[in-house]
């Protein structure tokens, strides 16, 4: 016999049952019990004797947790190492470079140098890319070509976070303070903020 029979069989075996205890327990309706109207005495407690007033009857309450000391050094407390800064938040980045004045001398020398480091990452140079500067942050964005082999788009991430471009930044006197990836019409876009020493 083949599986799909034998499943067959049992789902009708199965449908078979149910319908039975379903036939049988329709004969015998449920009805609701009457309620019970024994009255109930009620005996007042008698009082504790003073002793007994005085101790405390609830349970032991647990310490309170008490914070921990604040570390001194990234050593003491690997996490905070590896957290971003504070003010690495690409929204809140952006609305601080939109909110700055821009200082055309510095701001102009970065900007021509950012995009000489971006031109030198596979695949970057072919799409049109905005570098802007301000005062003390500078924004990167761009997009670069959907479905790469997957080396090459490695090669592009690996580009985008690498320490290679870190490095060239932190010549340029700029820490790379954020980056953030997603798909604009199907095609993978970056925006990476720099940060002025």
């Amino acid at each position: 016999m083949s599986p799909g029979v034998r499943i067959g069989i049992v789902a009708l075996a199965a449908a078979l049952i149910a319908l039975l205890g379903w036939r049988i327990d329709s004969r015998h309706p449920v009805v609701p019990s009457p309620p019970d109207t024994t009255p109930v005495r009620v005996i007042p407690a008698s009082p504790m004797p003073p002793s007994a007033t005085t101790a405390s009857t609830a349970p032991p309450a647990s310490p309170e947790p008490q914070p921990t000391a604040a570390s001194s050094s990234p050593q003491d407390d690997p996490i905070a190492a590896n957290l971003p800064p504070l003010d690495s938040d690409p929204r809140e980045l952006h609305a601080r470079f939109r909110a700055e004045a821009r200082d055309a001398g510095w701001a102009g020398r970065r900007e021509t140098d950012l995009r000489r480091a971006f031109a030198d990452i596979p695949n970057i140079g072919s799409d049109p890319l905005t570098v802007r500067c301000a005062t003390t942050v500078c924004e990167v964005s761009g997009t670069y070509p959907p479905g790469l082999p997957p080396d090459a788009d490695r090669g592009v991430m690996s580009g985008l976070q690498g320490p290679q471009l870190s490095d060239r930044a932190r010549a340029l006197g700029l820490d790379q303070a954020s980056s953030s990836f997603s798909a604009v019409r199907d095609r993978p876009t970056f925006l990476i903020f720099f940060r002025r020493r």
